[in-house]
């Protein structure tokens, strides 16, 4: 099935030197001398004169599944409608043009598509309009005044280049790593909700890590309508048996007594 891919690439170049925390995995160093737990990522402050923001638009044309851990007794299933889906990716977690890209989207949204829920983590920031299809222009007319507002709104950096790509592609997007893939490409894995297609190498992963249990598509038992039926006759077969048991009986000393 055809979809439409959208994406550019802006690279940016502050006006001054600015901090950023980066979050790596401990050296041989910190773990022997420092005594650093060797699976526990450190926070480390560096400083960056330029920055990149990858924004990638494309349809979802299918229902997405996920399960999400409440905490308590039970975990729930989330349900992500088909629509248009917004991700995008900044390479240096820098926090002021986070909340601009944020504030962009936002205000992009509403403008072209329709109000967005938003999923900002640390390097990158979700986002979804449910039922909504993407089409070409409204594509083209997203980057753009994406690239100008952004203009607009920065003081502590320039852009330096952009580059934009349109597509329709007849392809498949992976439900884990969101890559693209021909469709002949993408394998089916089996889960309780449904059929959730996956990119050779997330197939693989998927499965490795995934239980019998995770992989069951086994549905609940559903009893059969005539044999619940018949099972409803036998029942009140045997209740009517009964009370006319104790009709006769009371019939019996009723009639014992007067005599």
């Amino acid at each position: 099935m055809g979809k439409l891919f959208a994406s550019m690439t802006i690279d940016v170049s502050y006006n001054e030197e600015m901090p950023i925390t980066i979050r790596r995995f401990p050296t041989e160093h910190e773990i022997k001398k420092l005594q650093k737990y060797s699976n526990k990522l450190v926070d480390e402050e560096r400083i960056t004169s330029d920055n990149e923001i990858t924004i990638k638009l494309y349809n979802r044309q299918k229902t997405r599944f996920s399960k999400t851990i409440s905490g308590g007794n039970y975990d729930f299933t989330h349900a992500s409608s088909p629509g248009t889906y917004i991700d995008v990716k900044i390479k240096h977690a820098e926090k002021n043009l986070k909340n601009t890209v944020v504030e962009i989207l936002r205000s992009l949204s509403t403008k072209h598509l329709e109000p967005c829920v938003l999923f900002p983590s640390r390097y990158s920031i979700a986002c979804s309009i449910n039922n909504f299809q993407l089409t070409k222009d409204i594509a083209e007319n997203f980057l753009l005044d994406f690239t100008v507002e952004l203009e607009k709104r920065i003081e502590t950096f320039k852009i330096t280049k952009h580059k934009e790509e349109i597509e329709y592609e007849d392809v498949e997007i992976c439900e884990r790593c969101g890559g693209k893939f021909a469709e002949e490409e993408m394998k089916s894995y089996p889960t309780y909700e449904k059929i959730v297609k996956y990119c050779p190498t997330c197939y693989d992963i998927v499965r490795k890590n995934s239980s019998d249990k995770d992989v069951s598509i086994t549905e609940p038992d559903i009893p059969d309508y005539n044999e619940s039926k018949s099972s409803i006759k036998l029942k009140w077969k045997i209740i009517l048996i009964v009370l006319t048991i104790i009709a006769c009986l009371s019939l019996i000393l009723a009639s014992g007594a007067l005599l």
